[in-house]
């Protein structure tokens, strides 16, 4: 009985789902960080954000990169998050064109869907558990 009266409450309601973004980009850092985390604030309301954090490259010869994370609740399904995303970064000005020059106005990644990790090798970067700590985020 127990087991039907939850069912009854939960029907009809989608679940919130914690999620994690990585924020970075090489060229015009700041203003390109701060234009996304505008634009995910519109799509994901209550998004708390990192410091901005200046790194150096990694994998590629470019300038520094200012790197954020982003932390929110949603009830949008994961594809739709990830398409958000990419919207975000093609409103930035993305190109494929750019990235072959190394030139990444600005770079979104899913980093953790609920309690599963997605980018796993983007978890041991520095930078991220870094700013993780600072915002004493837990998972």
């Amino acid at each position: 009985m127990l087991f039907r009266y939850y069912l009854i409450i939960f029907a009809g309601k989608k679940m919130s789902v914690r999620i994690l973004i990585a924020l970075g980009s090489n060229h015009e850092q700041e203003k390109n960080v701060a234009f996304a985390m505008e634009r995910l604030h519109s799509f994901f309301p209550g998004i708390s954000f990192s410091r901005m954090l200046w790194t150096e490259p990694i994998g590629i010869a470019s300038d520094r990169f200012v790197n954020a994370l982003a932390l929110a609740d949603t009830d949008k399904e994961q594809e739709e998050v990830e398409r958000i995303l990419k919207q975000v970064e093609k409103e930035c000005g993305r190109s494929r064109e750019e990235k072959m020059r190394n030139i990444i106005r600005l770079d979104l990644d899913l980093l953790q869907w609920g309690t599963v990790r997605l980018r796993e090798q983007d978890w041991e970067r520095d930078y991220i558990r870094l700013l993780l700590q600072e915002m004493q985020w837990a998972f």
